[in-house]
């Protein structure tokens, strides 16, 4: 992975969790959303998987 490819990922990332962010407070925040929370949770683990990656990424420098 390169740092470009890194930063396209974390930008992707961001975006959506700015989606999240916005459907949620939009709605009720204190109602049970089932699909966000699980959204939420795929945007958790692709960000540990990029984590992971990145180590290879910035150990090169």
């Amino acid at each position: 992975m390169t740092k470009e490819e890194y930063q396209g990922k974390l930008s992707q990332l961001l975006k959506e969790m700015d989606e999240l962010d916005v459907e949620y407070y939009d709605d009720d925040q204190f109602a049970f959303d089932g699909d966000c929370i699980m959204r939420l949770h795929d945007v958790a683990d692709d960000a540990l998987e990029l984590a992971e990656k990145a180590k290879d990424v910035f150990d090169r420098d």
